[in-house]
């Protein structure tokens, strides 16, 4: 992934309840030709400055009337059963996001036009919720990295160079190995041999146990990658 955070952009905020700790995570730009994607054109960048100007006032004014916020938990185990793994597929759990902003958004004394636009935006972005699963599983993680006497894997990522993990038993060393190179798909021009090894933090999705781990869940994705749910319970148990 080729997308960066700076200091102007607005993030998510995730508070883990139980323990006290929060995380972060900026928002989600749709699919296609987005900077994580390693877009930077005019476009990509009138889009940013929109979410900064427009889509993040609307949803922190939205977010500002739910006494408790969002409970993520819920939203998530609903989406689950509704086919998503919140890393590939968060369809079901935008629309579970969106359903339950919208009437805090429509009762917003903000411009008609804005709120148009930010629901226009939530309504055709499918993999909005990315972002708050990513932040969840961030939360949930570093609360289990405070266990010192366990061996759970506590956070997984790529830089572009080395895959790295940490343990809950071992602070907070990394232990890393060289990172792969993704069979992906390309902007129109670019092929295979200019890839970049692989770089991004979602896999602490995968680290909380979805993501990848839990496709079984989504039936489409066992189809896509022809594989059968069987394989899941030869890896797990």
């Amino acid at each position: 992934m080729g997308g960066i955070t700076s200091a102007s952009m607005p993030m998510l905020v995730v508070e883990n309840i139980t323990d006290g700790n929060r995380a972060y995570c900026n928002l989600n730009e749709g699919i296609g030709k987005v900077m994580r994607f390693g877009a930077y054109g005019e476009d990509v960048q009138q889009r940013l400055r929109w979410m900064r100007d427009v889509l993040m006032p609307v949803l922190s004014a939205a977010l500002g009337r739910l006494e408790r916020g969002l409970d993520l938990t819920a939203m998530m185990a609903q989406g689950i059963t509704m086919g998503d793994e919140f890393h590939q597929r968060n369809i079901a759990s935008s629309a579970l996001l969106m359903r339950t902003l919208a009437p805090h958004i429509a009762r917003l004394e903000h411009d008609k036009q804005q709120i148009a636009e930010v629901m226009d935006f939530l309504s055709v972005t499918d993999q909005f919720f990315l972002n708050l699963a990513m932040a969840y599983c961030k939360a949930a993680m570093d609360a289990g990295a405070q266990i010192r006497a366990g061996s759970i894997v506590t956070a997984m990522t790529r830089n572009g160079d080395m895959f790295g993990i940490r343990v809950s038993g071992l602070g907070d060393r990394w232990f890393t190995a060289p990172v792969n190179t993704p069979q992906g798909l390309f902007f129109t021009g670019f092929s295979q041999d200019q890839a970049n090894p692989d770089m991004g933090d979602s896999a602490i999705t995968e680290t909380f146990g979805i993501g990848g781990a839990a496709m079984i869940a989504g039936a489409w994705r066992n189809a896509f990658c022809r594989c059968r749910g069987n394989g899941s319970g030869e890896i797990c148990f």
